[in-house]
């Protein structure tokens, strides 16, 4: 019996194609994450990971080789992060890293880091080796909460949270528009 009860905690928290966090885990330890920012003055940083020109890998060979993907991608991000960063799928071909008490220029560097990895990783699926690259958006808090205005019912985590990821996510767009294959870092740290 807690052979089962752990295997559906596993569940519950993971994505089943890919076995990384899945983004209900994910958004809750970006809020936890920027809760502990708040009370101690860490910075966090996100991550947002977009495999560029994901749709044509699935139009071209199929969506068995897209898993494939998906799988070994997930595996190769997991190999450059730390233990202490939460790896999760945010949805189709787009990811977090969440990176606790890592200031922008050390995320800039993480995100640098993942892109050459995957620009230069032979990914291994049912149809052969395929290349591909990615676009990261990057993004940071420095645990400062400043004058936050509140919406009712709304906490000061869940409002960072939103943008956090809103500016991880625009970041990442404009990686994509300026030719894809790129980190594009927010000017600066998250404010309030």
């Amino acid at each position: 019996l807690a052979d089962v009860v752990n295997r559906l905690e596993v569940l519950a928290v993971t994505d089943p194609l890919t076995g990384a966090y899945n983004r209900r885990y994910i958004m809750n330890e970006i809020k936890r994450e920027l809760s502990a920012s708040i009370r101690h003055g860490l910075p966090v940083s996100v991550i947002m990971v977009d495999i560029d020109y994901y749709k044509s890998i699935n139009d071209r060979h199929g969506h068995q080789v897209g898993d494939d993907v998906l799988r070994e991608f997930v595996q190769v991000l997991s190999g450059c992060i730390r233990t202490s960063d939460v790896l999760g799928r945010y949805g189709g071909e787009e990811f977090i890293v969440l990176s606790p008490h890592t200031r922008l220029q050390e995320a800039i560097r993480l995100a640098e880091r993942l892109r050459e990895t995957v620009n230069k990783w032979p990914f291994e699926t049912t149809y052969g080796f395929l290349k591909f690259t990615v676009s990261l958006g990057v993004t940071s808090f420095d645990g400062d909460d400043g004058d936050c205005a509140f919406k009712d019912n709304e906490s000061l985590e869940d409002i960072l949270v939103d943008r956090l990821l809103a500016q991880a996510d625009a970041e990442m767009y404009r990686a994509k528009a300026q030719g894809r294959n790129r980190v594009s870092p927010s000017l600066s740290e998250l404010e309030t």
